[in-house]
């Protein structure tokens, strides 16, 4: 999972481990950023069988060009008739410069 703007790449770790899934967002500054501030959001909204569930992270950290850094860790549990989708975006002065949706759980490629 890989999305990316002219000054970021951002992509996304994703594991499993029976019906646990574990999504870890990374960042990378592709080049001297007008800011080395960035803000994040970290967003869930699961729905199925089980009910509807929503969650939501932010934070923020500093990287320069050509740095990368982990955004954080999210761990969900999904059954049988659930669905997931995780979005991560990503801000550069209040300006959206990443954007990243993960669908769970994923379909065999």
């Amino acid at each position: 999972m890989i999305a990316s703007e002219n000054s970021i790449r951002l992509w996304a770790d994703i594991q499993q481990d029976d019906g646990l899934w574990t999504v870890i967002p990374h960042v990378e500054a592709m080049q001297r950023p007008r800011s080395d501030h960035y803000d994040y959001v970290i967003s869930s909204h699961k729905f199925g069988k089980s009910g509807r569930s929503e969650t939501r992270q932010s934070g923020h950290i500093h990287i320069a060009g050509g740095q990368q850094a982990r955004l954080g860790n999210l761990r969900i549990a999904i059954r049988n008739g659930d669905n997931c989708v995780v979005r991560v975006s990503v801000y550069n002065e209040l300006i959206l410069v990443g954007d990243l949706t993960v669908d769970l759980p994923q379909q065999p490629h």
